[in-house]
């Protein structure tokens, strides 16, 4: 009857977990599952909010006529609610059952009686035991692949009410007892009803018909989360099937030529919850940076640290500058500085497996003389790359992030301006340039950590991860908190890379 609360929406939350999806049959890029375990919980929380809502109730005032005395009954109201015992199951194949029972509600109401000269007036307590109550839930997906919920079949049931009366005489009782008992049950029977339908039909769907599917991530990327069917309901858990694809933000309508992978199947219930995350989803990434020229960048001698500001140097007096390792770079362009226009030259490529997780780049990197005051940019090299790392994935509170632990680099001359030039010492120097630039860069973005699709209010607890063929699993249980903390569209990927075009001479 009043607006939904904090807790009701939640369980709302949890029981729909992820967004949603609404397109053809294929493959989820994102699985999650809610467990057995994750339901006792939810009704847990959403019998609280019951509570806090039942004990607003009202009861309409009521008037009559008993052997002869008008009475009238008012001020009628719930003063306490004990929460009943509540199981959500699901039914397979159809969706979910709540039921509750043993909850008891105490009412306090006024009334007043009159016959001829006879009036009087007093107050009552009554105690209603054995409230319990049964519906079914349905849990689907709109065109837009958002998540829908709906109520089925809300029935109520009291089964005594038991009175204390104050003031009056005691024998005029019996003539309303009756009448009030009844008001009593068919009003909150009603109500019960009323107030659980319009939290689930009204409340809960209006709110989640305002969660965002899609998710921007940083100023270039968009997170898809839709729902791709309708969830599945099996004994002790319901999965729903999601996107998982990452789009360019000004372009969200072209779709990744891939395809996902099969999920593994796992029928584990242990914990509460269970995201399954296909590599699809990061290789949707390279595609979309890759198809619109994200993975392009400068690098030039202010991006080094300090340490090795050097390396890039066409001159020194030691032997770890570019100069020195190339001899006729040096020879031909001394007191100099090197530029290394980097660009990938196919979408980089995530493998999971039991293992762990391994990236695989490819690109190339044009190599230019440049002076200081100068515009002038003689071309020295064009160098084919090849890059791979192994990746340490991890979970901090509700964020997925990672780590470069290792880098294997293969460099090739594919075109030279300054005659021929070991491939040994140029796999030496670039992946020092790259170790002291690229590295750390992509290591921070990795500490930004990747949002999941969950709401502020939802803290992990007891979370695992591991990994399979082409998946990352995350299992955890949860706990409600009232936060704005991880707001997952708060979260920059765009990093500290700015990645710019370049010229070439």
């Amino acid at each position: 009857m009043t607006a939904m609360s904090p807790k009701c929406l939640f369980v709302c939350f949890l029981l729909l977990f992820i967004l949603r999806e609404g397109l053809c049959a294929r493959n989820p890029g994102f699985k999650a599952r809610i467990t057995q375990k994750g339901f006792t919980y939810a009704i847990n929380s959403a019998t609280e909010a019951l509570k806090e809502n039942v004990q607003k109730l009202k009861i309409p005032d009521q008037s009559g006529k008993a052997s002869g005395f008008d009475y009238s009954i008012n001020n009628i109201n719930v003063v306490q609610f004990t929460a009943p015992a509540s199981t959500l199951n699901t039914i397979p194949g159809v969706g979910l059952s709540w039921r509750a029972s043993g909850a008891g509600i105490k009412v306090h109401g006024d009334f007043h009686y009159k016959k001829l000269f006879i009036k009087d007036k007093g107050s009552f307590d009554a105690d209603v035991s054995g409230l319990s109550f049964s519906l079914g839930l349905n849990i689907g997906e709109d065109t837009n692949g958002r998540p829908t919920i709906s109520s089925t079949g809300c029935s109520s049931n009291i089964d005594h009410v038991n009175f204390h009366f104050k003031g009056g005489m005691s024998w005029l009782y019996n003539l309303f007892r009756d009448k009030v008992g009844r008001l009593i049950k068919d009003t909150l029977n009603k109500q019960m009803c009323t107030l659980i339908n319009k939290e689930i039909n009204e409340d809960a769907k209006n709110k989640l018909a305002q969660l965002k599917v899609t998710t921007p991530l940083g100023k270039k990327f968009l997170l898809d989360y839709r729902l791709i069917k309708k969830p599945e309901f099996q004994p002790q858990y319901m999965d729903t099937f999601h996107k998982g694809e990452l789009f360019w933000l000004t372009d969200p309508g072209t779709e990744s030529p891939m395809n996902p992978p099969p999920m593994p199947n796992d029928t584990d219930t242990s914990s509460m919850l269970y995201l399954w995350m296909s590599d699809y989803m990061f290789d949707t990434i390279g595609y979309t940076a890759q198809k619109h020229g994200f993975l392009v960048y400068n690098l030039t001698q202010k991006d080094l640290p300090p340490g090795n500001k050097g390396a890039l140097n066409t001159t020194c007096s030691g032997i770890q500058c570019i100069g020195v390792l190339i001899p006729q770079i040096g020879k031909h362009f001394p007191n100099m500085n090197v530029e290394l226009h980097m660009n990938s030259t196919q979408a980089p490529k995530m493998e999971v497996a039991s293992g762990g997780v391994t990236l695989s780049f490819a690109g190339k990197i044009d190599m230019y003389a440049t002076k200081p005051g100068s515009t002038a940019a003689p071309f020295l090299l064009t160098l084919h790359a090849t890059m791979s790392t192994t990746v340490d994935v991890y979970m901090q509170k509700e964020l997925l992030f990672a780590k470069i632990k290792d880098l294997d680099l293969k460099l090739k001359v594919e075109k030279s301006a300054v005659g021929e030039v070991s491939d040994f010492f140029l796999n030496f120097l670039i992946k020092q340039v790259l170790k002291s630039y690229l590295i750390p860069q992509l290591n921070d973005l990795g500490k930004r950590g990747f949002p999941l699709p969950v709401t502020g209010d939802i803290k992990f607890q007891n979370t695992k991860i591991s990994f399979a063929k082409d998946t990352v699993l995350i299992s955890t249980d949860l706990k409600y908190s009232r936060s704005t903390e991880y707001e997952i569209d708060d979260h920059d990927m765009s990093g500290p890379l700015k990645f710019k075009p370049f010229i070439r001479h």
